[in-house]
């Protein structure tokens, strides 16, 4: 984990407006969060929000290019920091975790402020790396789920590393497949997550769920600058949802 207190922008320099939100987790910590606008009204991307939970490095700032991308084709982005990134609250990292179990408390949070915030809306999230994990892990209910090298297998990552002083949460478990509408991008020259271990271990799972696969020529969390498909697969798979219909990629 490697958080970064900076913001590298801010949503305002690229023409967004945004609101700037404080909120406070069920054990005590505030949240800082950007409600970013739509900046235009496109009618069948109007009612949906989403939640972009980032990986563990850097802060929510580091992941406005996708943000802005969705922004720009009418869809309302939240993005978050977890505690002890950006300007949430200070948190004591420990770097022989692989993750906090804690960051699952302020995704969750934020989860349920957009939906007291939007009702009417359909709320999911865009996850990269870790930012994937919690979205499958929740006892949320999302309406979908969306995300880039998501960190599925937490112990398996751990296997490849092979860093002795690295370890799990307590009762961290795999990743939990459900009747969720889900689109995961893997990128082909990721070292870490790789989509083949994905299958591998899950193709029962997989099969059973409502999951779209796409892979893109890049590394890891790379899809946004890495493919020009990565924005429009995103609004095929929403517009699939209006439809009730998931496209096949």
């Amino acid at each position: 984990m490697k958080p970064v207190r900076e913001y590298a922008a801010t949503p305002d320099q690229y023409g967004l407006k945004y609101k700037e939100e404080n909120i406070k987790t069920n054990d005590g910590f505030n949240i800082k969060i950007w409600d970013i606008s739509p900046t235009k009204k496109i009618k069948k991307y109007i009612n949906f929000s989403v939640v972009l939970s980032s990986s563990d490095a850097g802060n929510m700032s580091y992941f406005l290019a996708p943000a802005i991308a969705l922004a720009n084709e009418g869809i309302r982005v939240i993005m978050f920091d977890y505690r002890g990134y950006g300007k949430s609250d200070d948190f004591k990292i420990d770097s022989t975790l692989l993750f906090h179990k804690e960051f699952l408390i302020d995704f969750e949070q934020v989860i349920g402020y957009t939906k007291d915030k939007y009702p009417k809306n359909k709320i999911g999230s865009l996850g990269f790396s870790m930012g994937g994990y919690f979205p499958m892990i929740t006892k949320q209910k999302l309406d979908f789920i969306i995300a880039d090298s998501p960190m599925l297998n937490p112990q398996k990552i751990i296997e490849i590393l092979k860093e002795t002083n690295l370890k799990l949460p307590p009762n961290t478990h795999a990743a939990k497949f459900n009747e969720t509408p889900t689109l995961f991008f893997f990128a082909n020259e990721d070292k870490v997550i790789k989509l083949a271990d994905v299958l591998i271990d899950n193709t029962d799972k997989l099969n059973q769920s409502k999951t779209s696969i796409v892979p893109y020529n890049g590394k890891h969390i790379e899809g946004i600058y890495a493919s020009i498909e990565f924005t429009p697969h995103i609004l095929r798979f929403l517009s699939g949802l209006q439809l009730k219909n998931l496209p096949n990629f």
